[in-house]
């Protein structure tokens, strides 16, 4: 049945000469909605713990011991506003 529909036009494909199609179809469906599944919840996971914790603690940080270095909350700001990506670094780092 296979190679009458490649001999009438029809793409011949491995599924279609084993009738295995919607088999293989299935499988690999489910294993590729597991591998997504895996890695948004994987990169989510590296996301928060190597960007948005130590930022948070950053930031944390820097509003506690203000006071101790001499600084404002205004002072901070405007280094916030001047330079967000350096302020942002250094938080990271620190945090």
């Amino acid at each position: 049945i296979a190679l009458i529909r490649y001999a009438k036009g029809e793409s011949l494909t491995i599924g279609r000469v084993c009738g295995i199609a919607p088999i293989v179809e299935t499988v690999l469906l489910r294993q590729l909605l597991a591998a997504m599944r895996l890695g948004i919840r994987g990169s989510f996971f590296v996301v928060v713990v190597l960007g948005v914790y130590p930022l948070m603690c950053g930031w944390w940080l820097d509003v506690c011991t203000v006071r101790m270095f001499g600084k404002s909350m205004s002072h901070r700001v405007q280094f916030l506003s001047v330079s967000p990506l350096a302020s942002s670094l250094v938080h990271c780092v620190v945090g």
